[in-house]
């Protein structure tokens, strides 16, 4: 009788949030809530045991309203690429995680938007490279891709399922760092597609200059600095 009028009373709540999320997933997960509830927690529900954080839902990401984000990674190793699980010691000893402790990447911030990345720093950091090109091939992040998942088996008792991204990627770099690219990875020419050539050099122009002022305008008013005098222009440009 008492499972049964508890999950008459659960039934009534979750239809609620049903109503809201129109995706087979929320459904799954709330009849789950309810089964878990009514097969193994009155118990403590009648002890007064607190156990609402093993419902608790983890948002990873939210843009409040932002259509398409722009995010700059400047430490682009993998967990920062990926995102991460906090381990958490317990009296016995172990070290335990939960679906709370998990935590978003860039990548998965810059979903519907923009990742802008420094190509030598991507090259450097450890398994960067395959884990970037890896996402952006198969459209799917792995917040703990199976290369990691046995070295980080003994701080981690999760393993998130997949999440589809798509996401833009900026690589900035020299010439020299392109080209290596293009020869040594066969998918860097599919992945990359569009090449940005900035020429090092600029014709000493009338409208050279004045774009180049233009430009000296823009940084002191966007970084909040006085205005320089026609003089210190002028200077800049001439070292420019």
């Amino acid at each position: 009788f008492i499972k049964r009028e508890a999950r008459s009373a659960l039934d009534r709540l979750v239809e609620r949030i049903k109503s809201d999320f129109l995706d087979t997933r929320v459904d799954r997960f709330l009849d789950r809530i309810v089964e878990d509830v009514v097969e193994n927690r009155l118990p403590e529900l009648q002890n007064g045991t607190e156990f609402t954080r093993l419902y608790k839902v983890n948002v990873l990401l939210e843009h409040a309203g932002e259509v398409c984000p722009t995010v700059i990674e400047n430490t682009p190793t993998v967990i920062n690429l990926l995102g991460s699980i906090d381990r958490e010691p317990v009296p016995s000893g172990a070290v335990i995680s939960d679906h709370t402790m998990i935590h978003a990447g860039s990548i998965l911030r810059a979903d519907g938007g923009y990742l802008i990345l420094d190509a030598r720093d991507v090259l450097t950091e450890p398994g960067a490279w395959k884990v970037l090109t890896r996402t952006l091939r198969t459209g799917r992040l792995e917040i703990i891709p199976p290369e990691l998942s046995l070295s980080f088996a003994w701080g981690h008792s999760l393993k998130p399922e997949p999440i589809d991204v798509n996401v833009k990627v900026i690589l900035l770099g020299d010439a020299e760092t392109y080209y290596l690219l293009q020869e040594a990875d066969p998918e860097f020419a599919q992945l990359f597609k569009v090449l940005a050539d900035f020429d090092n050099v600029i014709p000493r122009t009338a409208t050279g200059i004045e774009q180049y002022s233009a430009i000296i305008a823009k940084v002191a008013a966007e970084e909040k600095l006085p205005a320089f005098d026609r003089t210190a222009v002028a200077a800049l440009i001439e070292h420019g």
